[in-house]
């Protein structure tokens, strides 16, 4: 059986964060968020991680990632390019097209034949989430169109305490299946009189959120089919004026677009780990404790690379 590949989106500049957050040392020996990662999918089994870096940090992405891992895991490199050609799209569409999550996942497309996950690199999901996806790989068969997300609960410590940030808010079927996913910008949580309560300030007001509702928190399971639907919804994405807002072409807009459209389905599962990770420059304070929370109980080992 094939194992499957682990994804890493690692081309962020970090700019809410003031610097290259993938390389912010979480664990007591300078572990990187990363670094947990790769861990938690070896140990469930997967067979070869790809970072999706820009190219003026692939040296220094090499420098800090393979004396630790070569050996034990394949590691390969897709650097995230801007010249669109190579998706057979025109240069001066190249001067419209903002970053984005599926621009980067289309980078990958010809390094995997295999099902995969996708994460971000600064995100710390758990050693559960890797699992739950492990066993889905396994046992999803040959149906190119079924594929998978892992979702938290918008209060599951995923709004910082002290800035806005972005949720793709997800709607969910009885049967546990995605039907829609939506970005509400500027989210955060605020005390009133009758509790706090998640809001996101859209258009000069506030929308209250269920602070129940599933999100997206960027754990994705695919298939190698995703990868023509990606590049057909980019050329759409294109042609409908998105790039005169300077909207991200994003996973989130991708799979919505999927899901509505019947071109795949998505299963839904809820991690049983809350969700952790680097957005703000304040946030290394509460993920470091974590991680040190998660050592003391055995999760992890202090020392990670010795383990493996």
């Amino acid at each position: 059986m094939i194992k499957p590949t682990l994804v890493i989106l690692a081309a962020g500049i970090g700019s809410r964060y003031g610097s290259l957050k993938q390389f912010e040392g979480a664990g007591p020996n300078g572990e990187l968020l990363m670094d947990y990662s790769i861990y938690n999918a070896i140990h469930a089994g997967f067979g070869q991680v790809i970072f999706v870096v820009p190219f003026n940090t692939l040296a220094y992405f090499r420098q800090k990632i393979e004396p630790k891992w070569y050996g034990k895991i394949a590691i390969r490199y897709a650097v995230q390019d801007t010249v669109l050609y190579q998706f057979g799209l025109s240069k001066k569409d190249d001067e419209f097209i903002p970053y984005g999550t599926a621009l980067a996942l289309l980078s990958v497309a010809e390094l995997i034949h295999e099902p995969f996950c996708v994460i971000g690199a600064a995100d710390f999901y758990g050693r559960a989430a890797f699992l739950q996806a492990a066993n889905f790989l396994k046992s999803s068969g040959p149906f190119k169109k079924h594929m998978a997300m892992l979702a938290h609960t918008l209060t599951d410590n995923t709004l910082p305490t002290h800035d806005f940030v972005s949720r793709a808010v997800c709607k969910v079927n009885a049967a546990n299946y995605l039907t829609a996913i939506r970005a509400y910008e500027r989210v955060y949580g605020k005390e009133t009189s009758e509790g706090r309560v998640e809001l996101s300030h859209q258009q000069d007001k506030d929308i209250i959120l269920n602070r129940d509702c599933t999100i997206a928190m960027n754990f994705w399971i695919f298939n190698p089919s995703i990868f023509p639907i990606a590049l057909e919804i980019l050329h759409l994405y294109l042609l409908t004026g998105r790039k005169a807002d300077k909207t991200e072409f994003s996973i989130e807009i991708l799979v919505d677009y999927m899901v509505r459209n019947h071109c795949g389905d998505f299963e839904v599962f809820y991690s049983p780990e809350k969700w952790d990770g680097l957005i703000y420059r304040e946030d290394i304070v509460r993920v470091r404790s974590y991680i040190l929370e998660l050592i003391t109980v055995g999760e992890y080992p202090r020392r990670l690379f010795e383990i493996v």
